[in-house]
Order: structure tokens, then sequence, then C-alpha cells
């Protein structure tokens, strides 16, 4: 047997079906609007809780020094930070400047060390957090052997200038101020960039190159280990040292500790030589990074003129 349901009633339930289904979409819009402040703080929360049950951390360090030497520097401080935190901290850089700053660009590192720019142009947008940085300013110093017959800046043009390599702090002020001069790396000097700091310096000593481009921190590591005397013949306009910085991700107890433990530091675990790099006599290690310390990287021309794509702010 068969029902026939009259058009009459088929009508009314059409019309009956659409509003329960009017209600149950605003119902389900409603609880997505209620719930959805929990799962966005989950979803910010997970780094820290990923963070938490990391077996170790990672403590980043740019490619400054030859890997031995940075080792031998910063597996010590890895050491007297792991230990305040309870936590292992393992030291790693990479073999450019370039490579470092793409791991900076996706977090990779729990703790690094970064130059001011590359804080500005990498770090701060990848979520770290800068807790400390080095006690002294950062200048690019141009220095010539004592024998030299250069005197002034101006003298180099047409000369060969030694590098550290291509995006450090240092050759990026120093091709700042050569430009500013009228210097122009393309036509007035030659520059030849080398893969570490000392590099660099061992061609001036050589003779390879007339004068090269270096920051106080490596004259000190190195003035005794040259085997010749070097002049410093310009230094460029100052901005703040070298950064520590530690991801968001990492919980704010801990930052807290590293930024503690780092302020209070005697490097006591850093072969003697090597503490040349942060101890000036009298002075602690580092000191806790400033709101103007941060205004004078972002505000410095060189973050303008030689760091950021054309047209970016």
């Amino acid at each position: 047997m068969t029902t026939r349901i009259s058009p009459h009633r088929h009508h009314m339930r059409a019309s009956v079906s659409r509003p329960a289904i009017y209600c149950i979409m605003a119902a389900i819009f409603v609880l997505w609007l209620s719930f959805s402040p929990l799962l966005l703080c989950l979803a910010q929360a997970e780094p820290q809780q990923d963070a938490a049950e990391k077996p170790e951390y990672l403590l980043g360090v740019y490619p400054a020094l030859p890997i031995s030497q940075l080792d031998s520097l910063f597996s010590p401080i890895a050491a007297e930070i792991g230990q305040g935190i309870h936590r292992d901290i393992r030291f790693q850089s990479s073999s450019t400047y370039a490579k470092y700053s793409a791991r900076l660009d996706k977090g990779e590192f729990d703790i690094a060390l970064v130059h001011p720019f590359d804080y500005a142009l990498h770090a701060e947008k990848a979520g770290y957090v800068p807790v400390v940085r080095k006690n002294e300013e950062l200048t690019t110093v141009f220095v010539a052997p004592v024998d030299s017959p250069l005197q002034t800046m101006e003298e180099l043009k047409g000369k060969i200038i030694a590098m550290p390599p291509e995006g450090s702090a240092v050759s990026l002020l120093a091709i700042a101020e050569l430009t500013r001069l009228g210097l122009s790396p393309h036509s007035a000097i030659q520059v030849k960039y080398f893969g570490a700091h000392n590099s660099s310096l061992r061609s001036v000593v050589v003779k390879d190159t007339d004068a090269a481009a270096t920051c106080r921190t490596i004259l000190r590591i190195y003035e005794n280990s040259l085997g010749s005397r070097l002049r410093i013949i310009g230094e460029t306009a100052a901005v703040p040292h070298s950064l520590f910085v530690v991801h968001q991700r990492v919980p704010a107890t801990e930052r807290e500790l590293i930024m503690n433990i780092l302020l209070n530091t005697t490097l006591f675990g850093v072969p003697p030589d090597l503490r040349k790099a942060f101890v000036i006599e009298g002075k602690a290690p580092f000191v806790s990074v400033s709101g103007e310390d941060i205004n004078r990287v972002k505000t410095n021309p060189v973050l303008s003129a030689f760091c950021l794509p054309e047209g970016k702010p």
C-alpha cells in the first residue's frame, strides 16, 4: 500500500526544515566564537610545551671565529646556562652568515648570539626575545701594518681591503663608512671577503691586502698571535654590540634565569685568551638590553641602506 503525501503537507515539511537548518548553523557559529579564544591560547601555548619537552636546547652562535675557537668559547657558556636551568644545552654554529641567518629565520635555535643587524632583520621576526648584550659598543676599525704608508681613510682609494664574512655587522658597517667617504667598493677600492676575521687580518700581515676591516674584540683576541702589530687608521660610528636572544617558546621563567646567569657570569670555563671576546677589564661581560639599544639598531642607516630589500621599511 502506498501512502500519498499531499503537496500541502510536503510544503509544510520543507518550510519547517529551513529554519531548523539556520538555527543549527547559528548555534555552530556561536560555539565557534566561544571556543576560538581557547583554541588560540592552546595554539600559542604549544611552542612552550614543545620547548619544555625537548631533551636539550640549542645555543646558536654566528660564525665570527673558526669553529674550534667558537666551541672553546661557547661550550662552557652553554654548560653554565644549562646547569642554571637544569637542562642540556648544545652549542652550534653555521659555515656562513647567510646560513646562520636562515636558521634564525626558521627559529631553529632556542638561544642565540646575534649581531645587531641580524636581530632586527631575522631574530625578532622569528620570535626571539633579547635578554642581554655585550657590555661594549660595536664599531668597525680599519687597520694596516705599523710600517704601512697608509695614515688616513682617504688613502685607501685604489687599495685592497680585507673584510670578514659578507653579511657580518663589521662588514656592513665598513661598507657603509667607505661609501660615505666616496670609496665605493665597485670603483674606488677592491674588497676581498674572508671566511673568518683571523684570515682577513692575516692577509694584511703578509701584505696580500693593504688594510683590513675588523672590530676591537677581534683585535684583543689576535693581537698577540698575529706576529705583527696593526695600526688603526679609521673607525666607524658605534652601534650596540651583539645580543643574546631566547626564543619565546622557551618558558618565561627559563628566559629570566638565562638572563640572570649571563648578567652574573664570570666566564670561568672559557680559556683566558678567548675571554677577551667578552671581557674588558673592570667591566661585566654582559648588560641588560634597553629599548634605546633596540631603537638605535633599528634606526641605524646601515640597516636601511645595505640590509633591507629596496622599498621595504
